[in-house]
């Protein structure tokens, strides 16, 4: 008499043992994905790109290095299919010009001018539960774990994506994010380095090496005050201000 040891998803029925992931290899996305725009990355992105209807988490050194370097490709595909950018209390002045260099016309763009961690949090919440197709950029560096849980929550019934930008230092923090990475520009050339740090799939140990850098994204968030903002050309301003 042989015995036969029979796992767990062999005794399922196979419309439920395929939708079952195991942690061994990366989850199929439930949801849509829009193409990272980077090939390498997303050979390590669960469905092969940016989920829609999920919160992603960008852990950076410093604000306005790299995250705009690495989104820039989906975010200009998002705006081609008739979407919109929504920005909630970046770090810098968005430099509209450049943004449109980049394929991202000013009437495509909402700034949030948020004063506070609340106005940021109110406003990202917001913007998530709107029907239209949006990819939301949130910078929320004080953000608690039940910040993110609750953002997380209200994701899975956003249409487009979402993407919470924090400090690196938050890497050992509790998150809900189903998606997490960690960005550091590498030495000269420069380039982005991405460790993903939560993902629906095993831990990937490598670190991403991103060379590209477009001429274009050097300009792009200029450290410039809210004063030199108020003498642009009126035209290139897109903004929801909060106060």
């Amino acid at each position: 008499m042989h015995t036969v040891n029979r796992s767990p998803l062999n005794s399922l029925p196979a419309h439920l043992s395929q939708s079952v992931w195991t942690g061994l290899s990366l989850c199929q996305a439930h949801g849509v994905t829009l193409p990272s725009g980077h090939p390498q990355l997303d050979a390590q992105l669960p469905g092969g790109g940016w989920p829609s209807q999920s919160l992603t988490e960008l852990l950076h050194e410093q604000a306005g290095q790299g995250e705009w370097r690495l989104l820039m490709p989906a975010l200009r595909r998002l705006v081609k299919q008739g979407g919109t950018v929504v920005l909630v209390a970046p770090p810098h002045v968005p430099y509209l010009p450049a943004l449109h260099r980049e394929g991202i016309p000013p009437e495509r763009v909402i700034w949030v001018d948020a004063r506070s961690q609340s106005q940021s949090l109110w406003a990202t919440e917001q913007a998530i539960k709107a029907p239209c197709i949006t990819a939301v950029l949130s910078w929320l560096p004080h953000a608690r774990p039940d910040h993110i849980r609750r953002l997380q929550s209200c994701a899975t019934r956003h249409p487009g994506l979402l993407f919470v930008m924090r400090p690196l230092s938050a890497r050992h923090d509790a998150s809900a994010a189903p998606l997490r990475l960690a960005l550091r520009l590498g030495a000269p050339p420069h380039p982005l380095l991405v460790d993903i740090i939560k993902r629906k799939g095993p831990m990937l140990e490598q670190t991403l090496t991103l060379p590209d850098w477009h001429k274009g994204l050097a300009t792009l968030i200029p450290q410039v005050s809210h004063a030199a903002l108020d003498r642009t050309d009126s035209r290139h301003q897109s903004a929801l201000a909060l106060h």
